[in-house]
């Protein structure tokens, strides 16, 4: 795995409200920066983009008046409705914009820089970024929201006035795509937590032939084979010969965890190298005697290592329900063919059925996930689509219902250790919070519950082993 260290410092800063040290390493460099990019404005010669010309198709057109182009952008920019994004997420946005300032090239000045800072680590600071109205690269529309809660709260408190081509920097750069990326990482944890222990859980409860786990795995899949050891030591039963092959879905459990854990691993990597990185247009460097235009509003990268962890999500999915049918198929030892028993002679017949359904809805609304065509709202000139934004709400839908399928067949497992008293499974810490719920509804809120409070706890703690 590629090292994660920015991410993990910004994920810790961010549960703490804190500053990264990296925040201030580049002051010197800010303050350089900022003073050239003011010097660039007031050229008459040079055209600065957002700061004395238009924005857009329309950057061709100059303006006598770049102290008016920060309200001009905020009016005409956030426009959009709710619903917003939670303050957890609307923080990490923040959070990722001053790492990409950090990083140099904004022109932002050390004065907003500071008063940001100390905005986004305050607790009350709660920006409305609306969800869904990312419309094309660089996310504008909700960045001008957070912007424009960012500029009203400085502006109470009288503490900085933003200067000539400011504005853009404020709201141009990949920072709401890399910090919804960001916010994303705690529900990766908790589905792979969910992945290792249903894992763990059905090889367990279907006495599932210990060949399975047998996985040759190099150093680059170090989480893969963590994950595979910890399945393997709740199975508690040594490698022996057998006449019968369990299901692939069985004998894959190796290959789907090492297929999660590759996908995760590529998206955090990423995530990671862009969260320290430049990212708005125009660059200012004080080595050139000009503003430089490019796309590093543009994060391609993560959109392409999003879809593998969709992909992944479907893999698990398919795992599940393989899992799940043989559990109930009445081939597995002292459990009745679809749990059956003598008060409920029909006992799970319809759970598989239930994933399914919601199996099939993810795959139908997750399907259409290609790069397809660009966006021609500003005429071809500006709007490259990167489906950045779009499709990290594609892979929260997928962590959705893949929590739904995981609380399904766990509730089954209780179900079944309760009906027919296996011990093979006992110790779970998933099982022990739904246990004595009364509906599968009761027992995943239940479970929900217990994720966010960092349970089962080893393999929430193995999320980040071998990374």
């Amino acid at each position: 795995m590629r090292p994660v260290g920015v991410l993990a410092e910004c994920l810790d800063h961010v549960s703490n409200r804190s500053a990264p040290p990296l925040w201030a390493a580049g002051a010197d460099r800010l303050d350089a920066e900022h003073r050239h990019l003011q010097a660039l404005v007031r050229d008459p010669a040079v055209r600065v983009y957002g700061a004395n010309t238009l924005m857009g198709h329309r950057d061709a057109e100059t303006i006598p008046n770049p102290e008016a182009m920060t309200a001009e952008i905020l009016r005409t920019h956030a426009i959009a409705a709710p619903p917003w994004h939670d303050r957890h997420t609307a923080r990490c946005i923040g959070y990722a914009k001053l790492y990409s300032w950090a990083a140099g090239l904004s022109g932002v000045s050390p004065e907003l820089f500071e008063g940001v800072s100390e905005l986004v680590t305050r607790e009350d600071f709660n920006p409305q970024v609306p969800v869904g109205a990312s419309y094309s690269c660089g996310d504008v529309i909700p960045a001008s929201h957070w912007a424009k809660a960012v500029l009203d709260e400085l502006s109470r408190s009288g503490f900085h006035e933003v200067r000539p081509g400011e504005a853009m920097a404020l709201i141009n750069g990949s920072f709401v795509h890399v910090g919804l990326a960001v916010a994303m990482v705690s529900n990766l944890q908790r589905t792979s937590a969910l992945a290792v222990e249903a894992a763990a859980l059905f090889h367990s409860a279907a006495l599932a032939n210990p060949s399975n786990l047998y996985f040759v795995a190099t150093a680059e899949r170090a989480w893969a084979s963590k994950a595979v050891r910890y399945v393997a030591d709740r199975s508690r039963r040594s490698l022996a010969a057998t006449g019968t092959q369990d299901p692939v879905s069985l004998r894959a459990i190796p290959q789907v965890l090492e297929t999660w854990s590759d996908a995760v691993g590529d998206f955090l990597g990423e995530l990671n190298y862009l969260l320290f990185k430049p990212s708005c247009n125009p660059f200012i460097d004080e080595r050139y005697a000009f503003p430089i235009s490019q796309a590093s509003f543009l994060a391609p990268t993560l959109s392409v290592k999003t879809g593998g962890v969709i992909e992944a999500a479907l893999f698990l999915m398919w795992a599940l329900l393989g899992w799940t049918s043989h559990l109930l198929s009445g081939r597995v030892p002292d459990i009745p063919r679809d749990g059956s028993t003598a008060a409920s002679p029909l006992g799970q017949i319809q759970r598989p059925k239930l994933m399914t359904a919601i199996c099939e809805k993810a795959r139908m609304d997750l399907g259409r996930r290609t790069f397809a065509a660009g966006s021609d709202t500003s005429y071809g000139i500006e709007d490259i689509w990167t489906n950045g934004v779009f499709t990290l709400a594609q892979l929260k839908c997928a962590l959705d219902a893949l929590e739904s399928m995981f609380c399904q067949s766990v509730w089954t497992i209780r179900r079944l250790a309760d009906d027919f008293g296996l011990a093979r499974v006992a110790g779970s810490e998933l099982l022990d919070a739904c246990a004595g719920c009364s509906t599968s509804a009761e027992a995943a809120e239940r479970l929900s519950a217990a994720l966010r409070e960092g349970c089962p706890r080893e393999a929430h703690q193995l999320f980040w082993n071998g990374r």
